[in-house]
């Protein structure tokens, strides 16, 4: 939204697991209220592709899994709700045409949150978008993925000029 309402401001635009719209299912949402562990749960085992499940961690030592579920956990009710909360209400529609800086727009090909239609979609309604879907990753591509990320982040941010 930034980017289309103060085009000024934003020299290069990366949307990472995002969509035009990104409603969230009502029981969710009010189990987000207080951060319930059904909440907890459900973003956990959901938000990660079938590798994160078995252990496959692109870092040693990391449990993917765990380490959610942690986070998230320690997120108070409110912090939780309101992402969600504005996730539901979302309407991307309405400002993604206005985007006019270089835009790159990554998804996870087993995201179940935003899958990759969803992602292509939003790539297709800003002008000129490039869409990337990395194999295998869920929705927390930047723990399932952090390297391929990386190097897609770095390819197309353009680099400080010098002083």
């Amino acid at each position: 939204e930034l980017a289309a309402r103060q085009p000024d401001a934003v020299a290069a635009l990366a949307l990472v697991g995002a969509g035009l719209q990104m409603k969230v299912s009502p029981q969710l949402l009010e189990d987000t209220k207080g951060n319930t562990p059904r909440a907890v749960d459900f973003i956990t085992a959901f938000g990660h592709g079938k590798p994160a499940h078995l252990g496959n961690a692109p870092t040693p030592g990391n449990w993917m899994m765990g380490s959610a579920t942690a986070l998230i956990a320690a997120c108070s009710g409110e912090v939780l709700h309101r992402d969600f909360a504005v996730c539901d209400a979302w309407d991307g529609a309405a400002v993604a045409g206005q985007v006019r800086c270089p835009t790159l727009v990554v998804s996870g090909t087993v995201d179940r949150m935003t899958p990759p239609r969803v992602g292509q979609a939003l790539a297709d309604a800003v002008p000129g978008a490039r869409y990337e879907a990395l194999p295998g990753t869920g929705h927390m591509i930047p723990t399932e993925a952090p390297r391929q990320l990386l190097k897609l982040l770095r390819a197309f941010i353009p680099a400080p000029a010098a002083a």
